[in-house]
This record gives structure tokens, sequence and C-alpha cells, in this order.
């Protein structure tokens, strides 16, 4: 995710100094989000399973799916062409399509907390935020609001009986993560 961070990050720059007529790094930072982006899709791209991952030093691909490959759906790092082969994994049920979803791990992870576990399998609205918003940039409007919608009424049911709200909350049960 952090790589797809970046790359938002270069493209975000672009547009800033756009706005203040300061464009003399805009190069620089083409060049580096193009970097990036040949690196993930070459590097970080699983074709059979249709998913980005993280690269151990090694170069083995981690095949954990985590949420931090969404960040590419809010930048230009997705290609068309492998954008629906990874949201796909937003309405699978053995992937990101929980009871409370988005976690940050699929569900058929490994390490997977049906708890939350914090980074473990939990629920965080501002990465659910941010994956809504890529979906609907890629014109995934449906899919952004059925999302939205049921992670709006997990909080609000968890908020009437804890009169509050969390940080992080379980992907499977009506309730806070563990911990949050």
């Amino acid at each position: 995710d952090a790589m797809m961070q970046q790359a938002l990050s270069c493209q975000m720059l672009i547009k800033i100094a756009h706005e203040i007529n300061r464009d003399e790094f805009n190069e620089d930072l083409m060049r580096e989000f193009e970097g990036i982006q040949a690196y993930i899709n070459t590097k970080m791209w699983d074709e059979e399973r249709g998913f980005y991952y993280d690269r151990s030093p090694d170069g083995t691909l981690s095949h954990i799916k985590t949420i931090g490959a969404f960040w590419g759906l809010l930048s230009d790092v997705v290609p068309s062409e492998r954008a629906e082969r990874l949201i796909a994994h937003l309405q699978d049920e053995n992937g990101f399509n929980r009871p409370h979803p988005i976690p940050t791990q699929a569900y058929d992870s490994p390490d997977y907390n049906p708890y939350g576990g914090y980074w473990l399998g939990g629920v965080w609205s501002p990465t659910n935020y941010m994956v809504l918003c890529g979906l609907t940039r890629r014109g995934y409007h449906t899919l952004a609001h059925e999302i939205a919608h049921k992670h709006v009424e997990q909080v609000a049911k968890i908020y009437v009986d804890s009169g509050t709200v969390y940080e992080n909350y379980s992907p499977e049960y009506t309730q806070a993560g563990i911990p949050a």
C-alpha cells in the first residue's frame, strides 16, 4: 500500500502544482509516478489471482490479500483491464465481502481475525472511505453504495448499543474490533 499511496501522492502534487502555478517539478513527479506504476504492475500483480500483493525482498509475492491493494483505484496505477478483477475481490465472501465490509485482510488470509485483530481483519472507516472513493472514481457507484450502507448500518447498531464509535470494528460480528 505504501507504493500505491506514493503513486497517488505524485498525482496529487501535480494537481496542486497546477492550481498554484508551480509546475517546475511536474516532470520529475510524472517520471516517479510512471516508475512506481510500472513496478507495481510488473512486480506486484498476480495474474492468476487477479490481485496486487506485497513483494518480499527475495522477490516472492506474499499472497495475503490486504485492503492496501485498493489504493491503486484512486490513481491511474490500476489499468482498467485489471480493475474489474481487483474489484471482484470486494464482492467475494471469501475475500472482503464480510458481514461488516471491508476487512483489512481478506477472509481467506491465514492470519485473518474475525474479531478484527487491528490490521488482521479489522474494519476501519478511513480505509473503507478510501475504497469507496476508488470505486466511485472507477464508476462502480452501486457497489460503493452497497458497501457504504452495510458499513454505516453496522456502525450505527454498535453506536446504539455502546453509545460510542470506535476506530475499528469486527468484520464478522456487530461489535467493536478487539482491540479497538
